[in-house]
């Protein structure tokens, strides 16, 4: 088993730590092929699709029309995951059916590592370890300062590695399928699974679990970050950028999210403005005055623009915004990326006990079928 590993670990690898460098990558392709490069790309992927599936029909010999039926099955689900991927952007499409292809092949990989089991573990283990994979490249890409990593994109790529595993079982299916878990392979079965809450649950933790900021003069907010510690690192920010303004971002570092938490504020407050919404716009801009003040004085990575309202700005928003509404305001900046629900105490004390009991479950296994 260890040795049939070694391929699809290093291919997830891979995956995984080439995600930081994809935006480079696809902007060497705008560069060579401004005007078709998009088009290029969904070439590459159609003719991988269809180069797989000429290979699979090729190699069927036995159980014809139910290895047909799962790769009719599978050519649904690309169809599926396209029109849920779809943003409308083809150059956000085109990366996306790229993941797609790399999901296909990492599980295709797993799977054929496993495969030998011969029983319900062929399909557990490629979809728990292509998960993980997905966890693992959204978690970087959280971490690095160009990309985004969301756990929405992680189900995004479990449908990729639902099918990939359809496609898998339907080009080479074990030679004896039983949908049972002997002992071994439930012990491995549980063992990942257990892997795999705690890593999702550390995801969670860091891209998603914030905190809700009640302010008496402004309304409400959602930070990473306490609303003592926006206070406490304001003062760090502005002494640190006033010796070293920050010029662009970085392909490989740690991105600092007091900076990007300010950009959300920074446009909403600038969507409201343009809508003549000076209501939105004159909170969003106390929001930064009060908590991310800094920010409003270093210079646009677009525009190279300074954020803060000039004095004449600041004087037409005040007189235009009219009475406060009734009710509580709520920012809306970041509202999809941080949550305030479940608690990080909350979160791991569900997260630790899942795990538990599945390792629990795995050692009781284990010394019933040594005895």
């Amino acid at each position: 088993m260890r040795g049939r590993l070694v391929a699809p670990v290093l291919v997830a690898l891979l995956v995984v730590l080439s995600s930081p460098f994809i935006g480079e990558l696809r902007n060497l392709l705008k560069s060579a092929f401004p005007a078709s490069w998009t088009r290029l790309v969904i070439g590459v992927v159609g003719l991988a699709f269809a180069g797989a599936f000429v290979a699979a029909v090729a190699r069927i010999r036995a159980h014809r029309w139910r290895r047909y039926g799962g790769l009719a099955l599978s050519a649904a689900l690309l169809v599926f995951y396209a029109a849920r991927a779809r943003t409308g952007n083809a150059e956000v499409d085109a990366v996306q059916l790229f993941h797609f292809v790399e999901y296909g092949l990492v599980t295709f990989l797993f799977y054929r590592a496993v495969r030998p089991a011969g029983d319900l573990s062929v399909v557990l283990l490629p979809l728990l370890c292509g998960v993980l994979v997905g966890v693992f490249e959204e978690w970087l890409q959280w971490l690095v300062p160009i990309r985004t990593g969301e756990i929405g994109d992680v189900l995004i790529d479990a449908e990729a590695v639902a099918c990939g595993i359809v496609f898998s079982l339907a080009l080479a299916p074990p030679d004896r399928l039983s949908l049972r878990l002997p002992a071994e392979s439930r012990r491995r079965v549980l063992d990942v699974a257990a892997a795999m809450v705690l890593v999702v649950a550390g995801f969670i933790h860091c891209a998603h679990l914030g905190y809700a900021i009640h302010d008496a003069e402004i309304g409400r907010f959602r930070s990473y970050f306490t609303a003592d510690t926006l206070l406490r690192l304001g003062p760090a920010r502005a002494g640190s950028w006033r010796a070293h303004p920050p010029e662009r971002l970085p392909i490989l570092g740690i991105e600092d999210y007091y900076m990007t938490e300010a950009g959300w504020h920074v446009q909403r407050r600038n969507t409201a403005y343009t809508a003549h919404d000076f209501q939105t716009a004159w909170r969003e801009n106390r929001i930064l005055e009060k908590y991310f003040d800094p920010f409003l004085d270093i210079k646009s990575f677009i525009g190279h623009e300074r954020h803060r309202w000039a004095p004449a700005q600041r004087e037409e928003v005040e007189a235009g915004r009219g009475p406060a509404p009734p009710g509580a305001w709520v920012s809306r900046a970041g509202e999809g990326r941080i949550w305030v629900r479940p608690t990080k105490r909350e979160l791991w004390l569900v997260a630790l006990t899942l795990a538990a009991v599945l390792l629990a479950a795995s050692r009781v296994r284990r010394r019933r079928a040594a005895r």
